[in-house]
């Protein structure tokens, strides 16, 4: 048995933070995240995933996967952290690789801008 937070309904720089920090506190197991592109930040776009995958750590987060190109910055930079990360360009790549992880007592954070559809990790995962 495990646990999603399926928070895709939107994501920005200060939403993906106080998740990242709720995740941490609420999750007993190991901390997995599939996180999606955060859309519309313009040129602050890249620092800003770059920061999220900077947090990761500090969250206590085992595995990241993400989808989308600029997420995959957040991938990049959980790498440079020590976390095992990969990134995606789809949905289904994504939840093929999040099978592959989850075990028994994880907590699950789907989180991405709207544009992303992350809730599509949780309807593949569910099939």
């Amino acid at each position: 048995e495990y646990t999603f937070i399926n928070d895709a309904y939107n994501a920005s720089p200060l939403s993906m933070t106080a998740v990242l920090e709720t995740l941490q506190e609420i999750a007993v197991g190991r901390k997995l995240c599939v996180l999606g592109d955060m859309l519309e930040l313009g040129i602050k776009s890249e620092e800003a995933h770059r920061n999220v995958g900077r947090q990761l750590k500090s969250a206590g987060v085992s595995i990241v996967i993400t989808v989308g190109e600029l997420a995959g910055l957040i991938a990049e930079t959980a790498r440079e952290q020590g976390i095992c990360a990969v990134g995606f360009t789809d949905h289904a790549s994504a939840c093929q690789e999040l099978r592959k992880h989850v075990q028994a007592g994880d907590t699950i954070l789907i989180k991405g801008s709207r544009g992303m559809q992350m809730e599509k990790i949780l309807e593949l995962f569910c099939r």
